[in-house]
């Protein structure tokens, strides 16, 4: 059968028979047109790059490959902490070096574009922090 597409957040997202690919998980998809319309579960692909431990998932987001571990977690993590690549090895000990200094060569040749994406996320968290509610216990400790 040919591949459905959904919208989801404004991204054409792809989904396959299970006898086309190699399913690596299961992703939960709430398309959106004006309310929630429903749910669909599609499997997760990913699309090798020319780094041997870095694949592109369905929404082209750069991952170590045989993980669900993004890029930018380790990019974050080395930025936010002044971590080393051995570090970041000891932190998460299920990633070998080959993957962590693949996804850092990835990061430098794709600097600029992760750069903007890491900002896009911190401004995102940054809007949900400034817009949240106070807790309870927030506001009975200012009492």
């Amino acid at each position: 059968p040919q591949p459905s597409l959904l919208q989801w957040e404004g991204a054409r997202v792809s989904t396959f028979s299970h006898q086309e690919g190699n399913w690596r998980n299961l992703t939960i998809c709430i398309y959106f047109h004006n309310e929630i319309t429903g749910f669909y579960l599609f499997p997760m692909t990913s699309i090798p790059t020319a780094y041997r431990h870095i694949h592109l998932d369905d929404l082209l987001v750069p991952i170590i490959a045989g993980t669900t571990m993004k890029v930018i977690e380790i990019v974050v993590s080395q930025k936010a902490y002044g971590w080393s690549p051995e570090e970041i090895h000891f932190q998460y000990p299920t990633l070998s070096m080959s993957q962590i200094y693949s996804a850092l060569a990835y990061y430098w040749d794709y600097r600029s574009e992760m750069d903007i994406d890491i900002q896009r996320r911190f401004d995102f968290a940054e809007n949900l922090r400034q817009n949240a509610e106070p807790l309870n216990l927030v506001n009975r400790l200012g009492q």
